[in-house]
């Protein structure tokens, strides 16, 4: 109408064309003001639908996240420029991508000393191209032993507080001479009943726990073997004293393959993170090819230490049960890839909204469960 106004203005006389131009522009006013209200009833909406949901909805930060910017985008007021930034953040907070560093061009004249940098990890990251476990000295001269059996003094009275989220795993390191993960594991096993309830193998245990302990790089600030303790202690907490065992109606084998699972769970890590394996095709990704690349390096390294018949702490149970403990250590192991966090948190939210998700019947909702556990201690625990 607008442009039919005026090709009728341009050929019509002066009084014509005056009235043509006063119909166009109230035609124009009209459109303005049915835009405003089409954006009233959006935003009405939108506050609508969050007044109506449900309290006990489950909403990720994430998603709160991106339904701010998804609000941000449609802002008439910003300028081009920055709603194609909106949009990009929205892809990349969606698509889990946010920490993602993009590797230069060729073209940019930092991308030779940047390369050159990155081409000394191409190999294998830190590490070989196999297996570097072996045992500490505390296990040939009896010394972690002693550590476990023998508490006392502070030792004794900080591993009375396990049954507490807020153990200090830090004074933990301290109090063993850095050497938190094999004695946590040790104590846990003993108080937990785990070695007698499931046959398992004590001096294989003290091994295998050695050995996993020593392929954690001290230099590594962060996956070391503190973190690793933290989080096998934030596991073992989830079974006993959040109750997981009961609500989810877990065997006892399960709260064995959450402890060894988070105690292998970043076992040789190299410091760097998948994308950066990937990225300059270290010999993890060309292994695993590119799909959770440490992660599957990490339940590898643990299950080919185990191949040794001194370390094998499965030794004295049924094939059966060995095979069951290795597929679910395996599995929560490779959930810990962060690549698989948004998937995971849509699969509960869909499996929350049916009854029979919560009484715990089937076995993949069980696993489930366990992946979700040990995620989560992977994230939020202090070390």
């Amino acid at each position: 109408l607008v442009f039919t106004a005026f090709e009728v203005m341009v050929e019509g006389d002066p009084f014509d064309q005056a009235a043509h131009v006063r119909e166009a522009c109230g035609i124009l006013r009209l459109l303005a003001v049915f835009h405003r209200i089409m954006e009233g009833f959006t935003r009405a909406g939108r506050y609508v639908k969050a007044r109506t949901k449900p309290r006990n909805a489950f909403v990720t930060p994430a998603e709160q996240v991106l339904e701010l910017l998804h609000e941000l985008r449609f802002e008439r007021r910003l300028s081009r420029a920055i709603r194609q930034q909106v949009e990009m953040a929205i892809k990349n907070v969606a698509s889990g991508t946010l920490y993602d560093v993009p590797f230069m061009s060729a073209e940019d004249p930092n991308a030779k000393e940047a390369n050159a940098w990155t081409g000394q990890f191409s190999a294998l990251g830190a590490m070989g191209s196999r297996t570097s476990l072996k045992p500490s000295k505390s296990v040939a001269n009896g010394e972690l032993k002693g550590l476990v059996s023998d508490l006392s003094g502070e030792l004794a009275e900080l591993m009375k507080t396990t049954s507490s989220w807020d153990f200090d795993v830090f004074k933990l390191n301290e109090l063993t001479r850095g050497k938190p993960l094999s004695v946590f594991l040790g104590f846990a096993f003993q108080h937990h009943g785990m070695l007698e309830e499931l046959h398992l193998d004590s001096t294989a245990l003290d091994r295998f726990a050695a050995a996993v302990e020593s392929g954690y790089p001290k230099q590594n600030p962060y996956h070391n073997a503190i973190h690793a303790a933290d989080v096998t202690h934030g596991a073992l907490w989830f079974c006993t004293s959040g109750g997981l065992m009961e609500v989810c109606k877990l065997e006892d084998s399960c709260q064995l393959s959450l402890a060894l699972g988070a105690a292998v769970h970043d076992v040789e890590h190299p410091g760097t993170n998948n994308v950066f394996q990937i990225r300059t095709q270290s010999m993890f990704a060309v292994r695993y090819n590119d799909h959770s690349v440490l992660e599957n390096h990490h339940a590898s390294a643990a299950f080919s230490l185990m191949q040794t018949e001194s370390y094998n702490i499965f030794m004295n149970i049924s094939s059966e049960s060995a095979a069951k403990l290795r597929s679910e250590i395996i599995e929560v192991v490779l959930a810990t890839d962060m690549a698989q966090h948004f998937a995971k948190v849509a699969q509960v939210k869909t499996k929350l909204s049916t009854e029979e998700f919560l009484v715990f019947d089937h076995a993949e909702d069980k696993l489930l469960m366990m992946k979700l556990v040990l995620h989560a201690c992977d994230i939020s625990n202090a070390a």
